[in-house]
């Protein structure tokens, strides 16, 4: 099975993705079912035989991180593996940098083999609001260059994480599913 961490969006940023994914319909473009809530991830899928174990080093991850406040700076157009993406630019911070470079050092000893596409440094954080098969027309590319304002002023508060699960040998996105969501609890005081 394939494994994902990820810090899960407020109420408020679940509703602009929700929007979003609204407003990218409205303009003609195929916008298939993603079963993840709205999230970003901190550690891209890996192989793991065993959840046992990843979900126990997950309860003590999130007994030690506060809730964390991050900013979406802008929505943007990519393109990965043939699929078209609209996203959300997370500005990284030094919290966010260190988190996720913990839970690849970590989780060298709970897994045999963490590694996954886009570890360390090259890591960019995002959410995603739409993943989808290229059009030959690109609408989801023609609809982040019709806007006149891709720029956003959008803070949330992630006070949960993700641990997310799929059990296909070649995962799409439609094939993952939430396994747990666990509170950020303040670490206590020393």
């Amino acid at each position: 099975m394939y494994v994902g961490v990820a810090l899960l969006a407020d109420q408020a940023t679940q509703r602009l993705v929700a929007r979003l994914r609204r407003d990218l319909r409205a303009h003609g473009a195929a916008v298939p079912h993603l079963p993840l809530p709205a999230h970003i991830s901190l550690k891209q899928p890996f192989v793991c035989d065993e959840l046992a174990p990843v979900e126990a080093w997950c309860e003590r991850l999130v007994a030690s991180l506060p809730p964390v406040s991050i900013a979406l700076d802008c929505l943007y157009y990519g393109e990965y593996a043939g699929q078209g993406i609209v996203g959300l630019q997370v500005v990284e911070t030094p919290f966010l940098r260190a988190l996720h470079n913990r839970i690849n050092a970590e989780l060298a000893a709970v897994v045999a083999d963490p590694s996954a596409p886009f570890d360390g440094d090259a890591y960019r954080f995002h959410m995603t609001v739409a993943m989808g098969p290229l059009d030959a027309d690109r609408l989801y590319r023609r609809y982040c260059d019709a806007l006149a304002h891709p720029r956003l002023d959008h803070t949330m508060v992630a006070r949960r994480l993700g641990l997310a699960v799929c059990q296909r040998a070649h995962p799409t996105p439609q094939d993952w599913r939430l396994h747990r969501q666990m509170p950020l609890t303040d670490p206590p005081q020393r």
